[in-house]
């Protein structure tokens, strides 16, 4: 299990190269719907989202793909009672852009696990 953590955090950490870095936090971003994810709550290195993705059954893009207004979103699918909900549910929304990743078949692509 904890070279599942660490492959998957080190994914993370290097998915931006220097010329491509991903939006700040403070920034409109792209979001993911996993649906079905088995997650667990880790205390990440800075910089790094605070789960580790362990497989999901599918991935739908937020918005069509495009960036979502902060107002729009943080304090309701990350941290809200909607977040809260769709966690409860089995599912997670996760900040594709933040993350390095144009689209879900990335994310798909770059994860070490079938979905």
């Amino acid at each position: 299990m904890a070279m599942v953590i660490a492959l998957a955090l080190s994914l993370f950490a290097g998915v931006a190269s220097a010329q491509d870095r991903p939006p700040p936090f403070d920034q409109p971003h792209t979001h993911a719907l996993l649906i079905g994810v088995d997650v667990d709550w880790v205390i990440p290195p800075p910089g790094l989202p605070p789960y580790v993705i362990n497989g999901f059954d599918r991935c739908v893009e937020v918005a069509g793909g495009r960036p979502v207004p902060l107002e729009a979103h943080h304090d309701r699918v990350h941290f809200g009672r909607a977040g809260e909900a769709l966690v409860g549910a089995g599912n997670l929304v996760v900040p594709l852009g933040i993350l390095g990743f144009a689209s879900c078949g990335e994310l798909e692509s770059a994860l070490p696990f079938p979905s």
